[in-house]
C-alpha cells in the first residue's frame, strides 16, 4: 500500500493524498491485514499489503498485484505524465504518488535485499537461506582459492540455466568436475551449510577423482568405504559403503542387507546412530547392517535408489537387490532388529546344526573371535554312541535339533551335537557323561556359564529347555579347546574285529 504524508503538497496533491489514506484506513478495517514497509524514495514510502495487494493511488481502490508486462502496467505507465510515477519488480507492479516537481523527475525503484554469493550454486537474491549462507560460502571460497573455483548463478537473472540444471530451491549448490574417463560429472551438495562442510566435500571428492585416477579405491580393512567423516567407528558392526564398493558388497552378496543412507549433519542420523549400532550388534551373522554417507562417497548411491531425506533405511533382500523394502518403521533398536530378523526369518532356509569336529566349528559359530561372541546361547547335544542307536536312531536326534534350530532362528542360538566319548574335555567342563545320553547342554558364551537339561529327551520335554533355559553355573576354568575328531560319515557302526584267538583262550582255561 502506498501512499504520501507530506503536509506541504499542494492543494490536489493533498487531495489525492487524503483519498489515498482514508482508503487504506477503510480497507485496513475491513481486511484487518497488515502492510509491510518496502522502502522509500524522497517523500515516499512504499508498502505492500501482506495478502498480495496495492492500493491504487489513482482511484483510491484496492487493486491486486500483478506480473510485470501484464493487466493495468500501460495505464501505470500513463500516470508518469500525471501524478505519480511507476517502479517495476519481478514479483508485480507498484505505484506512488509523485509528491514534488523533483520526484516526478527521479524514478522510484523497489530493490529486494539481495545476498551476492559467490558460490558454485543457484540462488535467488531475496533467499533467506541464501543470506545465511554467504559469509560461509565466502569463507569457503577463499580457503579453496587455488583448488577449486567456486561460483554463484543468480536465478532471477539467469532464470533459463537454473532450469536446465533442475534447480527447484535454493539455494542449490552443485558440484562439477571430470572423472578419469574425461566424462563431466555433476553432483548436488547435500551436507552441512558451513564452510568446514563444504571445504571437506570438495577436498574428498577431489581425493575420490585422484584415487580414481590411479586405479585404487578408498575402502578400509572391513571391506567398506573409510570415508563418512567417522560418523560410524571402525569398531561397530556397521559396515560404511560407498559408490565404488557398493554393488560389489551388497548388490552381487547373496546375504540380506540393511543399509541406512544418512547425512552426517543430520539431527535423525545423529539420533539414530547408537540404536544403529545396537541393531548391527543384534543382527550379526543374519542380516548385514551397512551405511551409506549421501553427502561424500556415496552421493551417487544415494540418487539411484530415489533417497530424498534422511535417515532412509532400505533393506536389501538376496535375489532382489534392485528393488529394495523401504522400512517406515520406529527408529529405535528393537523395532529395526524385530522388522530385519522376521524378515530374515521368512526367506532364509533352516538354520544348519553343526556337528563339533574340531574347536574352529565352535568358534566360528558361537565363541567369537577376541572375545566378541557369535550368539547369546549355544545348544550342544552329546548323542549316544553309533552303536547303540544306528544310523537312524542318529539322524532322529539330529532331526529334532534341527526342528529346533528352525523354532528359534529368529533368536540369537546356535545348535551342535558330538558323540559321545569324542569331546571328553568338553564333556568334563560341562559335566556331561555320568548318568548316560543323550545329553543337553546350553552353554552362555558371553557370561562363560552353562546349564544342563535333565528332563526328557523327548521333543515336548526338550522345548522348554530351549525356549528359557535356566539353572546357568560357570565352567570351571578357562573354556576348553576341543579335539580335532573325524565327521560322521552317516553309517551305522561296526563292530570292532577280534584281537585274540578264541581257541587260545579255550585252552588257557
Amino acid at each position: 500500500r502506498l501512499h504520501h504524508p507530506s503536509a506541504t503538497a499542494s492543494h490536489d496533491q493533498a487531495h489525492t493524498t487524503r483519498r489515498v489514506a482514508r482508503a487504506a484506513a477503510r480497507h485496513r478495517r475491513s481486511r484487518g491485514a497488515r502492510t509491510k514497509r518496502l522502502g522509500s524514495h524522497g517523500d515516499l514510502r512504499l508498502e505492500r499489503r501482506d495478502r498480495g495487494r496495492l492500493l491504487h493511488p489513482c482511484t483510491s481502490h484496492v487493486v491486486p498485484v500483478r506480473r510485470r508486462n501484464q493487466g493495468d502496467l500501460a495505464h501505470h505507465q500513463q500516470l508518469r505524465q500525471g501524478n505519480a510515477r511507476t517502479c517495476t519488480g519481478s514479483r508485480g507492479v507498484l505505484c506512488a504518488v509523485r509528491a514534488t516537481k523533483e520526484t516526478r523527475k527521479q524514478p522510484v525503484i523497489h530493490r529486494r535485499l539481495t545476498a551476492s554469493m559467490r558460490a558454485k550454486k543457484r540462488c535467488h537474491r531475496w533467499c533467506g537461506h541464501c543470506k545465511a549462507l554467504q559469509p560461509e560460502y565466502e569463507k569457503a571460497a577463499k580457503a579453496l582459492e587455488g583448488i577449486a573455483k567456486v561460483a554463484a548463478v543468480d536465478c532471477d537473472a539467469h532464470g533459463t540455466l537454473a532450469q536446465q540444471h533442475g534447480v527447484q530451491g535454493f539455494p542449490t549448490i552443485k558440484m562439477f568436475s571430470v572423472d578419469a574417463k574425461g566424462k563431466q560429472q555433476v553432483s548436488d551438495y547435500n551436507g552441512g551449510r558451513t564452510a568446514d562442510a563444504l571445504v571437506d566435500y570438495v577436498l574428498t571428492s577431489l581425493k575420490k577423482q585422484a584415487k580414481a585416477k590411479l586405479g585404487k579405491g578408498t575402502s578400509s580393512g572391513k571391506g567398506g568405504s573409510s570415508s563418512g567423516g567417522g560418523f560410524y567407528p571402525a569398531s561397530s558392526d556397521v559396515v560404511m559403503l560407498s559408490d565404488e564398493d557398493f554393488e560389489e558388497q551388497v548388490v552381487q552378496d547373496d546375504d540380506v542387507w540393511f543399509v541406512e543412507f544418512f547425512a552426517p549433519w543430520c539431527g535423525h542420523c545423529k539420533a539414530l546412530k547408537s540404536d544403529w549400532m545396537a541393531a548391527a550388534r543384534q543382527l550379526k551373522d543374519k542380516v548385514k547392517v551397512g551405511a551409506v554417507d549421501c553427502t561424500g562417497p556415496g552421493q551417487s548411491v544415494c540418487q539411484k535408489y530415489g533417497v530424498q531425506g534422511f535417515p532412509t533405511l532400505k533393506l536389501f533382500n538376496k535375489g532382489a537387490k534392485s528393488s529394495p523394502i523401504d522400512y517406515q518403521g520406529a527408529r529405535d533398536q528393537a523395532s529395526i532388529t524385530e522388522f530385519a530378523l522376521q524378515f530374515w526369518v521368512d526367506t532364509s532356509g533352516p538354520p544348519e546344526v553343526h556337528e563339533l569336529t574340531d574347536h574352529q566349528v565352535f568358534v566360528d559359530h558361537c565363541l567369537g573371535k577376541e572375545g566378541k561372541a557369535k550368539v547369546s546361547k549355544c545348544f550342544i547335544a552329546f548323542l549316544p554312541d553309533i552303536l547303540d542307536t544306528g544310523a537312524s536312531g542318529r539322524n532322529e536326534y539330529i532331526k529334532a535339533l534341527q526342528d529346533a534350530a528352525a523354532k528359534y532362528k529368529s533368536r540369537s542360538y546356535a545348535f551342535f551335537w558330538t558323540a559321545a566319548g569324542m569331546q571328553n574335555k568338553l564333556q568334563t567342563a560341562v559335566e556331561v557323561g555320568g548318568y548316560g545320553y543323550p545329553g543337553f547342554v546350553a552353554y552362555a558364551p558371553k557370561q562363560n556359564m552353562f546349564a544342563t537339561h535333565k528332563g526328557s529327551v523327548s521333543a515336548d520335554g526338550l522345548d522348554p529347555f530351549f525356549e528359557l533355559p535356566s539353572g546357568f553355573v560357570e565352567v570351571r576354568g578357562a573354556f576348553p579347546v576341543l579335539d580335532t575328531v573325524a565327521a560322521w560319515d552317516g553309517l551305522d557302526g561296526e563292530l570292532p574285529e577280534d584281537e585274540f584267538d578264541l581257541d587260545e583262550l579255550l585252552r588257557e582255561d
